[in-house]
């Protein structure tokens, strides 16, 4: 079970968590994400390529549905699913999911933004769930965030010289920038609404991780475009 400081979760609007999860099973769960990089005829997943390297694979999106199996195995093992379930209910309900290779030299920067602002539909509670395969520094790009910037929403636009999405100007952001550097094994825990971004990659160095965006099926109104319940371990998957 991973133990967690749910009071300063809510305090900051996020939590990162030290050798969270077995590196046994973060290992085999970097081999998967190695083979799903090279399997780029898998209709199922989504890639996105960096831009100063069309060979360079920047993001795979929808990679719990390419092998279901594996992955609730993962979430299962390494605790994850128990968290969420304690946290959320019976609703837990995983919606968005994603792998993001931020490859030495060629990795791009992630320009600082608040999720709930991208997704397509609104999901109050949402718990996104970040899992570190890597050492992950400033050099290399780690993650940055913004201490109780979860508390309102910023407004979002398409800056200059970011093709990306919509992120916040940084004339917004607020004064108490921190990096969160990780290691192998660790989890990074952050609500919606929750500023945060990563620097780009310049280093001799990959930085390599997962994301899980878990939230409630029972709230009113719910939508999903892909969509999977912990509790009743069923799905509903649109291709596009």
């Amino acid at each position: 079970m991973i133990d967690i400081d749910w009071s300063k979760f809510e305090k900051n609007g996020y939590v990162k968590l030290e050798s969270a999860i077995n590196l046994g099973l973060v290992n085999k769960a970097i081999e998967e994400c190695i083979s799903l990089r090279n399997n780029h005829d898998d209709s199922r997943l989504e890639f996105e390529f960096e831009t100063k390297s069309k060979k360079q694979v920047r993001k795979i999106r929808r990679v719990f549905w390419s092998n279901e199996e594996y992955w609730l195995n993962f979430l299962e093992k390494s605790g994850i699913k128990e968290l969420v379930m304690n946290k959320i209910g019976q609703g837990a309900t995983l919606v968005y999911n994603a792998i993001f290779f931020k490859e030495k030299v060629f990795g791009s920067k992630i320009a600082a933004h608040q999720d709930q602002a991208l997704w397509s539909f609104k999901y109050p509670g949402a718990i996104n769930v970040w899992v570190s395969f890597s050492n992950s520094t400033k050099a290399n790009g780690c993650l940055y965030g913004y201490p109780k910037s979860h508390l309102n929403p910023i407004k979002h636009a398409f800056q200059k010289n970011y093709e990306w999405h919509e992120s916040i100007n940084s004339k917004n952001l607020p004064k108490n920038k921190i990096d969160i550097t990780t290691q192998p094994g660790d989890v990074v825990i952050w609500k919606r609404y929750f500023a945060h971004g990563s620097y780009e990659n310049r280093s001799n160095d990959d930085r390599l991780g997962i994301v899980f965006v878990f939230v409630d099926n029972r709230v009113k109104d719910f939508k999903a475009i892909d969509s999977f319940n912990l509790k009743n371990n069923n799905d509903r998957l649109e291709k596009p």
